[in-house]
């Protein structure tokens, strides 16, 4: 009994698979793809969360310095208490009616006009008011503190606020 082994040339031969150096290549590739993909996703996805945490604390601080302004273009004799030494505060008349005063003030992290609380997340001491009596101007400013969420990365955000303001004569 004779025994005939079947003969494979290179022309007959035909590759049924993957070599293992293949299979390694495209896992080295996969997985490069997978981490730069997961970061942009990452990036993505705080980028979002940080702006979640801003925009409604900047629309504060915007709503705050127009209703300081607006009052501050209605009134006349404007004075600072304690400039230059930390939190300031402001009175001034309103020009319609005199014999009303109308302060603005600082504790801890509100800003107050009169009694009542214009803002909150107010960076301690950074309500400042400078005043040019000679042309009625008023400079103010004030920086939002905000302490971001862990989602948006962590950490602490502040954000300036800062105008000037002719009052009336």
């Amino acid at each position: 009994m004779t025994c005939h082994l079947p003969r494979y040339s290179s022309a007959h031969h035909s590759q049924r698979g993957f070599s293992l150096i293949e299979m390694i290549m495209v896992i080295v590739i996969m997985s490069i793809l997978a981490s730069v993909g997961s970061t942009m996703i990452s990036n993505t996805m705080k980028s979002y969360f940080m702006s979640r945490d801003i925009v409604p604390l900047s629309n504060q601080g915007h709503v705050i310095m127009e209703r300081m302004v607006r009052e501050l273009q209605e009134g006349q004799c404007a004075t600072v208490s304690n400039p230059g030494g930390g939190t300031d505060d402001l009175q001034f008349d309103d020009a319609d009616s005199p014999a009303n005063t109308i302060q603005f003030s600082q504790t801890d992290t509100e800003i107050f006009m009169d009694s009542d609380i214009l803002g909150q997340n107010i960076q301690a001491g950074s309500l400042t008011f400078n005043i040019d009596t000679s042309k009625c101007y008023v400079q103010l400013r004030f920086v939002l503190e905000y302490t971001l969420s862990d989602f948006a990365g962590g950490g602490t955000i502040e954000i300036p606020f800062q105008t000037g303001v002719h009052m009336r004569n």
